[in-house]
């Protein structure tokens, strides 16, 4: 089935096989055309994450953590609220993680709509996106609490020195490419979290080390985007106060993740497209039948 070759709408070209590079570069084209549409969600997304994370701060006093970064020298009180600060780290952390988390299957909902809409000649408004992501949220809301219990075991796996560094990368990473269609799966075929997982399991199969490829290539981008984005970040906040700064760093930070998030998104999506194509010989008009 490689060598199947499968025309789809959006002016992307054909479908010749899942091909690493042409994942990519369409995932980008794709996502960019429709910038416009994605932003609201992307927005609207955000604004959970942005808002714990900024009531979380107001908790914290900055001026005593830097203190103690800069000297040994606290009092027992200063000690003692600084022991007290990263208690409320421990609880804060958690939960912070599992609403980025969360955060980014909704999103990954929505760029799945627009993307797959934009690839059968259809660009998706705002609104329609939005209001489609919101189907898939309590399917979304099973999945990042599956997620959450799987996170326990390899946590506990990764105490393990030395070697529980390396499992734990290994597998992350392979069962990361295991599961990468599991979004896409569950919201164009509107089926469960399970269901999901065993369908990207099984779309996957026979192409995980593309998928890795594509992961790999990703993962260098997206630093290079992160160094660039904090060097831009660094040159704002240090034209206003840090009263002003905490805030404004913690929107810009959410504001960017939200941006690769999507862009991931629509890899993903993009990925699920072309297994599809390739391992079922669909076309893109039936992949969206869903959605009509």
């Amino acid at each position: 089935m490689s060598d199947v070759q499968h025309s789809h709408g959006g002016g992307q070209g054909p479908v010749t096989g899942f091909r690493v590079g042409q994942v990519i570069v369409r995932s980008f084209s794709v996502f960019f055309s429709n910038i416009l549409s994605f932003v609201p969600l992307t927005v609207v997304v955000a604004i959970p994450p942005i808002v714990f994370f900024m009531l979380a701060a107001s908790s914290f006093d900055f001026a005593l953590i830097m203190q103690a970064a800069e000297s040994e020298n606290l009092t027992e009180g200063q000690e003692e609220a600084l022991m007290g600060q990263a208690a409320q780290l421990a609880w804060i952390a958690p939960i912070g993680f599992l609403l980025l988390i969360g955060a980014s299957f909704w999103l990954s909902a929505g760029v799945t709509y627009g993307v797959v809409s934009s690839l059968r000649g259809r660009l998706a408004g705002s609104v329609e996106i939005v209001v489609q992501s919101l189907r898939s949220v309590p399917t979304l809301l099973l999945l990042t609490l599956i997620g959450a219990l799987a996170m326990i075991p390899i946590a506990l796996i990764a105490l393990i020195p030395f070697l529980g560094f390396f499992v734990i990368l290994g597998l992350g990473i392979w069962l990361f490419a295991m599961f990468w269609v599991t979004v896409p799966s569950v919201v164009v075929e509107s089926i469960g979290p399970i269901a999901g997982l065993k369908r990207s399991a099984a779309l996957t199969k026979g192409y995980r080390w593309h998928i890795l490829g594509i992961i790999l290539i990703w993962g260098v981008l997206s630093q290079v985007l992160g160094i660039l984005f904090n060097v831009v970040m660094q040159l704002v906040l240090a034209s206003v106060s840090v009263e002003i700064a905490i805030p404004l760093a913690i929107i810009l930070f959410g504001l960017f993740e939200a941006v690769l998030f999507g862009l991931a998104a629509s890899l993903a999506a993009v990925g699920y497209h072309d297994l599809r194509i390739t391992k079922e010989g669909l076309g893109t008009e039936q992949l969206a039948q869903v959605f009509d």
